[in-house]
């Protein structure tokens, strides 16, 4: 392509080269959560509070080899649930703050390499430490990584790798229909409590709609999301107002469920169209009516979708284990990648101890240490 690979660095998602990031976006088969959509409504309407937000590219000329988003987080408001910190043995502190690689949002973490080269690899982490390093960040991981081939290449630079989570998948190969699912590949308390719901639908006068955009009362199911996650545990997760315009900017590549008994709306959830994968990316049920479940008859509304549009995977996230597990989901880990650094000389990286290698100069601080602070248990 002419000159050597370079590494520059983007402050928005709008300055990043739409063909050359849609041509190794394509190369590389990057999921939804790397459709320029999503990471475009991650920006403009974080789900969680962002210090600071930046794009690392590999440039061959006119050519990306590869990309990676960076923000800037307090720890305890990236890791609600101390999932980092009670894995990563490196010292995650919740009271400090770090650099990770996507969204906590996105369950399936991975870089844009192009052929996944191992030499791209080590340019983007070389430049996030240094981005690390001089912003007296102590920390950074690559969160949620199912990836092999990523973890291959975090093992072979010697860092740290921890499992933290599962998270669910169906598939679908090999399965007609979804009367075939229920009854073949379904546990049985799952299959009777999905047949027993659909017996309510009609009796409790339940009606559901799948809506493309543009999306109807949408701060309305905003809310109910919020409402939901707040009610596990983790209130700053999932802000309503803020998550009703991330759905609208993400546009055509959601689908909105929504479960109404009479006027009033009692589930609704978000479908992000990944083909050949649909994933359940979020979810919120009002729990009054407690003699009928939304939340069963979102995921038979989900299985029908996948099967009349021609999908052949379904995930549905992380947590909420068993009744994932009743419905015929399977666990798959999730880990992370940790590493610590140390401070450039004369900024205080908190309680960092300070690894081998030689700090650099050449960047400017972007997201200095932020006070201690929770938005979750």
């Amino acid at each position: 392509m002419g000159g050597e690979p370079e590494v520059i660095v983007a402050k928005t998602i709008d300055a990043v080269p739409a063909g050359a990031y849609d041509d190794l976006a394509a190369h590389c088969g990057a999921s939804a959560y790397y459709d320029r959509r999503f990471l475009r409504a991650a920006e403009r309407h974080p789900l969680l509070p962002i210090e600071s937000l930046h794009y690392l590219l590999v440039r061959d000329g006119d050519r990306l080899d590869a990309f990676m988003p960076v923000y800037c987080h307090a720890v305890s408001t990236a890791d609600p649930l101390g999932l980092l910190s009670r894995t990563a043995s490196a010292g995650f502190h919740s009271s400090e703050s770090a650099l990770f690689s996507h969204v906590m949002h996105c369950c399936d973490t991975r870089l844009l390499l192009r052929d996944n080269a191992p030499a791209l690899f080590a340019m983007l982490m070389d430049r996030l430490e240094r981005l690390a390093r001089d912003s007296g960040v102590p920390q950074f991981a690559i969160a949620n990584v199912a990836d092999p081939a990523l973890l291959a290449m975090a093992e072979a630079r010697g860092m740290e790798i921890n499992y933290s989570v599962d998270r669910y998948q169906m598939d679908l190969a090999g399965i007609d229909c979804v009367e075939d699912l229920i009854t073949r590949h379904i546990p049985a308390d799952g299959r009777q409590e999905i047949r027993r719901q659909r017996r309510k639908l009609a009796e409790y006068g339940v009606r559901v709609e799948i809506e493309a955009p543009p999306f109807a009362r949408i701060e309305e199911a905003g809310r109910l999301c919020h409402e939901t996650t707040a009610r596990r545990g983790t209130p700053g997760y999932l802000p309503a107002d803020a998550l009703a315009r991330f759905l609208t900017e993400c546009g055509s590549l959601l689908r909105i469920v929504s479960i109404y008994h009479g006027d009033r709306r009692i589930g609704v959830s978000a479908l992000l169209l990944d083909r050949p994968t649909v994933h359940l990316w979020l979810a919120g049920m009002d729990y009054a009516l407690d003699t009928f479940s939304p939340y069963t008859v979102t995921f038979d509304t989900l299985f029908h979708f996948a099967f009349e549009h021609g999908f052949t995977r379904i995930e549905c996230g992380r947590l909420n284990e068993r009744t994932k597990q009743r419905f015929g989901f399977t666990p798959r880990p999730l880990h992370a990648i940790v590493q610590r650094v140390e401070a450039r000389p004369g900024r205080d990286a908190k309680g960092a101890p300070s690894p081998a290698g030689s700090p650099r100069h050449d960047q400017t601080p972007i997201c200095p240490n932020p006070p201690p602070e929770r938005t979750g248990p």
